[in-house]
């Protein structure tokens, strides 16, 4: 380190600024990592050297913690950086888990950094540094730290951000990475559900000229986004997209009506309607329930299984193993959580195990009978004695197009309505089908 960083200078003198990325915090106690006290010394090492600055990071990837998922707040490893400020005499710098221009000013006015890193939440608005300038932060577009960008770096993939759709497409005028492009022709559009894909949908619709009302039977908008928020305590971020989704839909002239249950009828008078309103349950039993209930407070504490292993159904036994539930995971493939991002699936399962839910893979339920749950299982059939079921099976609405094709001129379906998915995949196709109206 000490030649490199020695050789960089002679090479480029004092003109530019050479600086040095180190590890604050390794997190490799158990496999002889370096000690924090050990780290600090590489920073004071890099200083004599010549550095003009330090840039920390935290953690390997053979570290068995999280590092930069939702489940570490927001400033947790505001810490370290101050350790390391306290050894070296130039400036520091960090960007890990540090998400919000609000957090950054904090830590910049007690010390903690000189420089604030933005790195994943530049990914998702690029804009940030200018809209906290002009006090424009509420248009940010937040990052929800869901990781997408880099588990598809990992897989060789083009790089993806969940909450922007323009990634990538910066260049291209019809993607309206800086304004998008007027419609030749203004159409009235209703659309159908507040989750995700409605409000992306409306709000980019009407940044085309488009007039949009859109209905949500539910009091709140979000869709499912307010029940994954609830899975764990720090899931409550991605709120954040749901507030920065409805300002955008506020901006633009979008017409939101809560509490409003839509029928057919309501298309008429509309040149296009769009049904975002989320998947559908499929109820293998009658006396199962959906997740919406299952996160009823009222619900006592039992024995519960949840018939499907995607990414619904591991949020679900997340949930209630952690309000004392014993959890059974039903699931037909092979493993569970096929739909997860990685970044995630591996503390998922970690908690799980933990917490003693059973994962029963290559499962089928078969009969549901006086709280007995009778199973097809790779070793013969298997019995569970259950209190709740709850189904994390999905399908999506195409059942539902006739009744409205009836009323409307043309009916779209859009994010889980049209097949369910996950996040990205609801917000991105709301917003290539709105841009392309």
């Amino acid at each position: 380190m000490v030649e490199v960083i020695q050789g960089i200078k002679a090479e480029v003198g004092d003109k530019v600024p050479v600086g040095i990325r180190l590890c604050g915090l390794e997190l490799l106690d158990d496999r002889g990592g370096n000690t924090p006290e050990e780290s600090l010394e590489t920073f004071k090492i890099a200083e004599e050297a010549g550095a003009d600055y330090v840039s920390i990071t935290i953690g390997w990837h053979e570290s068995a913690r999280s590092v930069i998922t939702r489940d570490v707040p927001m400033g947790y490893w505001l810490p370290v950086a101050r350790r390391v400020k306290e050894v070296v005499k130039i400036p520091v710098m960090m960007a890990f888990r540090i998400f919000t221009p609000e957090l950054a000013e904090e830590a910049l006015s007690r010390g903690d950094i000189d420089f604030w890193e933005v790195c994943r939440p530049m990914i998702a608005d690029p804009q940030l540094p200018k809209k906290a300038a002009e006090g424009r932060e509420h248009e940010i577009v937040p990052c929800v730290a869901c990781n997408l960008c880099f588990s598809r770096l990992y897989y060789h993939q083009p790089i993806m951000c969940t909450v922007r759709p323009t990634l990538g497409h910066e260049g291209e005028p019809e993607w309206g990475y800086r304004a998008l492009p007027k419609a030749p022709r203004r159409r009235k559009i209703l659309v159908v559900g507040g989750g995700p894909a409605g409000l992306q949908f409306a709000a980019t619709a009407a940044k085309r000229g488009h007039e949009v009302v859109l209905l949500e039977r539910s009091a709140e908008l979000g869709g499912s986004l307010l029940l994954a928020s609830k899975v764990e305590r720090s899931d409550g971020e991605l709120l954040r997209f749901v507030s920065y989704l409805k300002g955008e839909c506020e901006r633009s002239g979008v017409e939101l009506l809560v509490g409003r249950e839509a029928y057919p009828k309501d298309a008429e008078g509309f040149d296009l309607t769009v049904l975002a309103h989320g998947a559908r349950y499929l109820k293998p039993f009658p006396e199962a329930i959906i997740p919406k209930e299952a996160f009823s407070p009222s619900l006592t504490p039992g024995r519960a299984a949840v018939i499907g292993g995607e990414g619904v159904g591991v949020a679900l036994a997340l949930y209630l193993s952690s309000r004392g539930f014993q959890v059974a995971i039903i699931e037909e493939a092979p493993r569970i959580g096929r739909d997860v991002n990685p970044f995630y699936l591996w503390r998922y399962i970690q908690i799980l195990k933990k917490r003693g839910v059973q994962i029963l893979t290559g499962s089928r339920p078969l009969v549901l009978d006086q709280g007995k749950l009778l199973l097809s299982h790779p070793g013969g059939e298997r019995a569970l004695e259950v209190d709740l079921v709850i189904t994390a099976l999905r399908e999506d609405r195409s059942s539902e197009l006739q009744a409205w094709m009836a009323h409307a001129p043309q009916v779209l379906l859009v994010g889980d309505a049209r097949r369910p998915r996950r996040l990205h995949n609801s917000v991105h196709e709301a917003y290539r089908i709105a841009k392309d109206l």
